[in-house]
């Protein structure tokens, strides 16, 4: 036998000795064991990483629903806050706009408006001066409209200014008559504003027929369409019951005769398209009434209105004033109505197709392209 199973041998009876003297001392607590051989370690496997589910996001806490006053003060506070915005921007243009408006160097607004009227006045007094002669120096005819003209326009806009606390704004118009009025009766302006009448007789029914032709600019065809017995009403009916009134109160109160009666009614009950057309016209742009076509009905019925009187006034003056039957002079004053309403028919259908409508658009296209140039 070799060393080694001698060693091995001696090892066998000590373990051997050791067991007997362990099961001497308590035989029942002891148990063979068996000694197992120790297991391989295994390889871990590779597990494929599980996707997870995206966890549920929790609900964003709701607001609590307000009560319906609570909105309707919170809309009025969003609406005020939006508004003093408004207004604080408003108010801040408007500043920049009067500093540039009060400038002086180089002026601006009302002072630059009023530099250029005048520089335009001098210049054009300047040609007329050059073309004509002594018609535009002191005591011209010229030169007499220009001081009616300017002193009427200044009267109007003085007027404007004046306020009373308890009278309501007055028209522009009183003033201009109140001008008019001074001009005649100062003796040292009147010398050198002396107007011929036939220059103002043609001036006054100038001044008429831009009037009513501007009247009939600002009618509604449909509303006139609609209300047209309402207006032929309005127009006859009071003018000649003013028209009598006045003729009977004149013959019996102040012993006028009957021809003169009815001359003074027809004057007196002249509505003044001086004064009703723009009022109504400025109605109408500002919107008021046009719905219902009042501003229509009373321009048109101011303007009949007037057109009545007119032919009153010069069918009794002619009465008056002529040695011819009465019969002739109303026929010869209705014969004049007449041609006028021909001659408005004609010039109408000749405006409604002359120019036509290529040449319109023509015009505002090359009217475009100017501005577009500029």
């Amino acid at each position: 036998m070799s060393e080694h199973d001698i060693e091995s041998n001696k090892k066998d009876d000590r373990f051997q000795s050791s067991v007997t003297v362990e099961m001497s001392k308590d035989p029942d607590s002891f148990h063979e064991e068996t000694v197992e051989p120790e297991p391989e370690p295994e390889e871990p496997e590779l597990k494929e990483p599980e996707l997870k589910e995206p966890e549920p996001k929790e609900p964003e806490p709701k607001e609590p629903e307000r009560k319906e006053p609570e909105r309707k003060e919170a809309g009025r506070r969003e609406t005020q806050t939006k508004e003093t915005q408004t207004t604080e921007i408003q108010r801040k243009e408007t500043k920049k706009k009067k500093r540039r408006t009060n400038s002086y160097c180089p002026p601006q607004g009302t002072i630059n408006k009023t530099i250029t009227d005048g520089a335009a006045l001098i210049a054009l007094w300047t040609l007329l001066w050059a073309l004509i002669g002594q018609e535009v120096l002191p005591g011209g005819n010229l030169f007499g409209l220009v001081v009616i003209f300017y002193s009427a326009f200044l009267g109007g806009k003085i007027l404007e200014v004046i306020r009373i606390p308890v009278v309501p704004p007055l028209p522009p118009l009183i003033g201009m008559l109140l001008a008019g009025f001074i001009i005649r009766n100062v003796p040292i302006i009147y010398e050198f504003v002396h107007i011929p009448t036939s220059w103002s007789s043609a001036l006054r029914n100038t001044a008429l027929t831009i009037i009513l032709v501007r009247a009939g600019l600002g009618l509604d065809p449909q509303a006139l369409k609609h209300l047209k017995g309402v207006c032929l009403r309005l127009s006859f009916g009071p003018c000649f019951l003013e028209a009598c009134s006045a003729a009977l109160f004149s013959h019996f109160i102040m012993n006028f005769p009957w021809q003169w009666g009815f001359l003074l009614g027809f004057v007196l009950g002249a509505v003044s398209p001086a004064v009703v057309v723009p009022n109504m016209l400025m109605l109408q742009e500002n919107g008021y009434g046009v719905e219902k076509g009042i501003p229509t009905l009373l321009v048109a019925a101011s303007s009949m209105d007037d057109i009545v009187a007119i032919t009153g006034f010069n069918t009794f003056l002619s009465i008056v004033f002529s040695s011819g039957s009465v019969i002739s002079n109303i026929l010869s004053s209705l014969r004049d109505v007449l041609i006028g309403v021909l001659v408005g028919i004609v010039m109408g259908v000749f405006v409604q197709y002359f120019p036509s409508g290529d040449q319109a658009a023509s015009t505002l296209a090359y009217m475009d392209l100017e501005d577009w140039s500029h």
